[in-house]
């Protein structure tokens, strides 16, 4: 067996499919790597909104700025909708992969 992996999973017994991506699944992973500089950019504007309206660390929320609520509010929304949006966008292109072509 030339496997190109240390550990093959046919000595466990384990059939494996083999498929193939097409090429257009290259714009999926460039989107998903895409908003690794926006979750960069929207940390920046937190840090910023911090220093400005000096709200400290650990505090998460400013009891009295709503200003910096709402960067900080964006950048955690982002934060928590991320892994089922990139989940969704590359699951969805293998699976339908004729419509995601349209």
């Amino acid at each position: 067996d030339s496997s190109p992996f240390l550990f093959s999973f046919a000595s466990l017994g384990v059939k494996m499919v083999a498929g193939q991506l097409p090429i257009e699944y290259g714009y999926v992973i460039f989107a998903s790597l895409a908003t690794f500089i926006v979750k960069l950019y929207l940390g920046g504007k937190v840090g910023a909104a911090r220093t400005k309206h000096k709200v400290h660390l650990p505090q998460m929320y400013s009891p009295t700025n709503n200003q910096f609520n709402c960067v900080q509010r964006g950048h955690q929304n982002m934060l928590e909708t991320l892994p089922q949006a990139a989940g969704a966008c590359c699951s969805l292109v293998v699976s339908m992969r004729r419509l995601c072509q349209l």
